[in-house]
């Protein structure tokens, strides 16, 4: 991108556009998250996996009569193959047929073939998709449902919408999907089929939808078994997701980096403090704007509407509060690298980190400086990725509330943590406690190197997660509506997921170490 006139921005200016403003009224987190559960059984009824595919992927039935709405590029995996079937979750099988797919839009038909019944369970197709800033869920799962891991649940936020042959075209979601999630349902918060899963970028928070208007004006043509589209203006083509940095573009996205720093959005906050000279202004070039709005910069530069995600401050405002005085991680540097780890304290004496954050790192600390306390490993639990330190000398520090219970935790739940960065964030539990034994495909993802742990599986139970915590969060405590403790974060896994250790398991794991230094 060529360079152009960098942008200068006064501290005093910054300080008085972070008066926050009044917002659109949204629903709370918490009653998002209930939406989602009361809605999931009905998205569910239609949601299916394959068998025969050569490769994981989704699909909906949409009808009784037994059509099936996949992306297209999974009408293409199957072309004319006769031995492909679909997998409800509750194991039921069908053979299916692939007939007509637009490649424009990346949707394709599929009907079943076999056996003969007189109603399939299918989903409820919506009228006309989310517009922008609506809410969105996927009950997909890159695993498919076969083995019988059930799906991964995600809620989201719509957060740019295309126009394309006059009707809502391609939607934008901070709801992130990756490859075996294709053509899965994107459903509204009443159950209703809005979308398909399609594609995916390199930065987490872009991933692509057809809406279900596109499925309409092309429904007909699909079932005569046409297959159609030009490939190279298809969603899938990350070519086609590329910045126009021109000065119209540039003012629109300095027009809505005003207006972030008017709603106090933190990751705009954090994006300033980090520019700020010593005159307190703030020089900030064309690429780091560009490269900080990156997924609203593209959108801004189609000339589409944006809304911010879940993170947005409407939201996160109504987060609960936090316990005043227990789990609250603290910060464990390291002479080495100086880089930190969160962990928990379990009394005046002890902490509790992620094992391979602190292992073999040298001069670990309480702190920085000449206010610091000497840490050390003294137990390690090797098999949940745990370590006990213990302080050279006894510090008062908000120390773990353990949950008399935490059995009643369900998918779909509302949860939130506070990442390392001090923000507040929030999502849901995508699924209830499973084995994690392998490291899965992390997806498309541009820094994979700073936000996927490097220490992922195997875990002996977990909860998988789509709160945005990533490898820098582990440790961090996470709660659920009444403030309860229902995890430790543990691990982003995926572009998609994180996994949690369930309280009670990490309680165990403290008592065996702790008992060990009897």
């Amino acid at each position: 991108m060529k360079l152009l006139t960098a942008l200068y921005v006064s501290f005093g200016l910054l300080s008085s556009l972070t008066t926050a403003k009044e917002t659109t009224a949204v629903s709370s987190p918490a009653e998002l998250c209930s939406e989602l559960k009361h809605a999931l059984p009905t998205a569910a009824r239609g949601c299916v996996s394959f068998k025969g595919l050569g490769g994981n992927a989704a699909a909906v039935v949409i009808s009784p009569d037994g059509y099936v709405l996949t992306a297209g590029h999974v009408g293409q995996m199957m072309k004319d193959k006769e031995d492909v079937k679909i997998i409800y979750l509750d194991g039921t099988e069908a053979t299916v047929e692939a007939l007509g797919w637009n490649v424009e839009t990346d949707l394709a038909l599929l009907k079943i073939v076999s056996p003969e019944r007189r109603e399939w369970p299918h989903a409820k197709l919506a009228k006309t998709t989310t517009k922008t800033g609506g809410f969105c869920f996927t009950n997909s799962s890159k695993f498919g449902y076969q083995d019988g891991k059930r799906p991964v649940v995600r809620l989201g936020r719509i957060t740019s919408l295309s126009t394309l042959r006059d009707k809502p075209g391609m939607l934008i979601s901070d709801m992130n999907i990756q490859p075996g999630d294709s053509g899965g349902g994107l459903f509204n918060l009443k159950g209703e089929l809005i979308g398909i899963n399609s594609s995916a970028a390199g930065i987490i928070g872009m991933n692509i939808y057809p809406s279900i208007d596109q499925y309409y004006l092309d429904a007909e043509r699909f079932k005569k078994g046409e297959r159609f589209g030009n490939p190279d203006i298809a969603p899938t083509k990350a070519e086609n997701y590329t910045i126009s940095a021109t000065e119209d573009v540039l003012a629109l996205v300095q027009k809505e980096l005003q207006r972030r720093l008017q709603l106090n959005y933190p990751p705009t906050l954090d994006f300033i403090r980090q520019h700020i000279k010593k005159d307190n202004t703030v020089n900030i070039t064309p690429q780091q704007l560009i490269q900080h709005m990156q997924r609203d910069a593209i959108m801004l530069s189609r000339k589409q509407p944006i809304s911010l995600g879940m993170d947005d401050p409407a939201l996160t405002k109504q987060l609960p509060a936090l316990p005043d005085e227990h789990n609250k991680p603290v910060r464990i540097f390291n002479s080495e690298d100086n880089s930190a780890a969160l962990a928990l304290a379990l009394d005046d004496r002890h902490l509790l980190a992620k094992l391979s954050l602190v292992e073999n790192k040298e001069g670990l600390s309480l702190g920085k400086g000449e206010k610091s306390t000497a840490v050390s490993i003294v137990s390690r639990d090797e098999k949940r990725d745990l370590a006990l330190l213990q302080l050279a000398e006894a510090k008062k520090l908000p120390t773990i509330q353990w949950p008399q219970d935490d059995s009643k935790t369900e998918t779909g739940d509302f949860i939130y943590a506070i990442n390392a960065k001090g923000w507040k964030l929030w999502g849901n539990l995508s699924n209830t406690t499973r084995k994690n034994k392998n490291q899965a495909s992390i997806g498309p993802l541009d820094a994979k190197d700073t936000l996927i742990s490097k220490h992922r599986s195997p875990y002996p139970v977990s909860y998988i997660c789509s709160i945005p915590l990533f490898a820098e969060d582990a440790g961090t405590p996470v709660f659920n509506q009444d403030g309860q403790l229902i995890g430790i974060y543990i691990a982003r896994y995926t572009r998609t997921m994180g996994l949690l250790l369930p309280a009670s398991e990490v309680k165990k794991s403290v008592e065996e170490m702790m008992e060990g230094l009897k």
